[in-house]
């Protein structure tokens, strides 16, 4: 009896069918074990205690950043003429106050735009990833 069950070829269709959705329901909806943090989360865990820069500097410094990377061309010379001279707490601030463009917040805008050996020296610099 079994095996007429599963002779005819339109049962062995639906039978796979029906056997891939359900991997693919377990793999799309399995529970991640440890979720990457989003780039708002690291935002707020940013403290700007000790910077030089007031909240005005700090947004000024960060529009800028963003035009100098946004487009086709990344202004390098302008990110290491006023980013990478900073301290960290002030640049914790541009960080902080830079927040989320397109998805990205600044160490990942800078990871995007700049060379391996270009970015290796922000991240050395401020311990950014």
């Amino acid at each position: 009896m079994i095996p007429l069950l599963f002779s005819s070829k339109k049962t062995k269709l639906s039978i796979g069918g029906i056997l891939s959705l359900i991997f693919l329901g377990l793999f799309v909806f399995r529970k991640k074990e440890d979720p990457e943090p989003d780039s708002h989360d690291v935002i707020h865990e940013v403290e700007i205690n000790n910077s030089n820069l007031s909240d005005q500097q700090a947004k000024v410094l960060a529009d800028l950043s963003y035009t100098a990377m946004n487009g086709a061309f990344t202004n390098t010379d302008f990110l290491f003429n006023n980013l990478f001279i900073l301290n960290n707490p002030s640049f914790d601030h541009v960080f902080k106050v830079f927040g989320v463009r397109d998805d990205e917040n600044l160490a990942q805008w800078l990871l995007g735009d700049l060379s391996n050996s270009q970015y290796k020296k922000f991240s050395d610099k401020f311990n950014i990833l």
